[in-house]
């Protein structure tokens, strides 16, 4: 992988490290999230407007991409018992953020553009043509239905990145979606 924060969360997880790890962006330095570590396990992320797991993987992911000039700093800081979202040791991360990584990279290629707008088609709901939805596509149809731009789908969905391109990509295959340009 490549050399930003998963190593600096292995240092600080085999220190037994307690306190956030801060991102700011590299070229002005705006704080746009933190991981916060507890004991060396990681047991939260904020990342823009996504919270817990998801915004963990989602700074996880665009670093690991290439996609953001990410700064860190390591703030050591007694973490409140209302922080603790999750509990990760390194290990069991990184074991997971292979294989997310993996259908993260090939899903990526599918995401739509942020500007388009995506509606359910009526003649889709009354008769689904044997298909089945799964619950990822659920999900994705749920929030489509208050959030219909694409760029708020993403934003709003406590689904990760490619697991919904993923259901946006089935759902379209299924011709349940209607497409609309945005200026």
């Amino acid at each position: 992988m490549h050399n930003g924060i998963v190593p600096i969360l292995k240092e600080q997880a085999f220190f037994g490290f307690t306190g956030r790890i801060n991102i700011l962006l590299g070229a002005n330095k705006q704080h746009v999230g933190v991981i916060i570590q507890l004991n060396g396990l990681i047991v939260n992320a904020e990342f823009y407007s996504n919270k817990g797991k998801k915004a963990l993987f989602n700074i996880l992911f665009e670093d690991i991409d290439g996609q953001a000039d990410f700064t860190y700093i390591v703030e050591p800081e007694l973490i409140n018992q209302d922080d603790l979202k999750f509990k990760f040791t390194f290990e069991e991360l990184y074991k997971k953020l292979q294989n997310r990584f993996e259908q993260y990279k090939k899903f990526k290629k599918f995401r739509p553009p942020n500007n388009l707008k995506l509606y359910l088609k009526p003649e889709f709901v009354e008769d689904v043509n044997g298909y089945s939805i799964g619950p990822e596509e659920f999900d994705t149809l749920l929030t489509l239905i208050d959030f219909p731009l694409v760029e708020e789908i993403y934003k709003h969905s406590t689904l990760y990145e490619y697991q919904i391109t993923r259901s946006l990509v089935s759902l379209r295959n299924k011709k349940a979606l209607k497409v609309v340009q945005q200026g």
